[in-house]
This record gives C-alpha cells, sequence and structure tokens, in this order.
C-alpha cells in the first residue's frame, strides 16, 4: 500500500513539474508595440530591426521609394503573417524579399508583433 501510495504521489509531482515547466516556457508576454519596456522585447525587437537591415541592399535599381511590412514571428521563429505595401509593387516585393531572405531568431514569448520600414534610394 505504501508503494502504490508512493508511486501515486510521484506520479502527481512529475505531472505538475510538466505543467509548471510549460507555462513557464512562456511566461514573457508576446512581443508587440507596447512592450518595449520589457527588457527582453526591447531587446528583441532592436534585433530585428538590426537583422532587416542587415539584408538590405545597399544600391537597388528601383529608384527612390518606400516600403513597409508587418508580420508576426511564432515561437519557432517561423513566418506565421506578413502584410506589406510600398510605394510601388516593386518596393513592396523588395520588401518581402529582405523579409522571407532573413534568418531570425525566436521571440523571448509566444511570439512578435513586428514591423519595418524600409527607404529606398
Amino acid at each position: 500500500m505504501w508503494l502504490s501510495l508512493t508511486l501515486a504521489i510521484l506520479s502527481l509531482l512529475v505531472v505538475l513539474n510538466v505543467a509548471l515547466a510549460k507555462s513557464r516556457a512562456y511566461s514573457a508576454p508576446p512581443c508587440r508595440a507596447g512592450t518595449q519596456d520589457v527588457p527582453a522585447c526591447a531587446a528583441y525587437i532592436a534585433y530585428l530591426s538590426q537583422a532587416l537591415r542587415s539584408q538590405t541592399p545597399q544600391a537597388t535599381n528601383l529608384g527612390e521609394g518606400v516600403a513597409h511590412v508587418e508580420f508576426k514571428i511564432l515561437a519557432s521563429g517561423a513566418f506565421a503573417f506578413v502584410r506589406y505595401s510600398g510605394s510601388s509593387p516593386a518596393h513592396a516585393e523588395m520588401a518581402l524579399r529582405i523579409l522571407k531572405s532573413s534568418r531570425l531568431r525566436p521571440p523571448p514569448g509566444p511570439y512578435a508583433l513586428a514591423g519595418q520600414t524600409f527607404q529606398f534610394h
């Protein structure tokens, strides 16, 4: 009887530890506008901006223009949602290519919502 009770208590403790570990996995809030005061989110948003700038070509043959992308990055680092626009379809497509060519690390929370504006010269 004591062995059964001990095993039942151990099993319960394992289940509780697993549940606690899962709750800690996403204890950080999603990173998006308004969470800049969360240090992990502020650092991640700065990382995103730098990572996208590093993928932006120095010069294009598109001429002057602007493009903007908005996106959601899942915990896996994959994009789940992308919206893009630009001063011309070519500028918008260039911004999308920049985004797709970037390999981003996962956000600190369950996901991140972000946007980036590109100026082309």
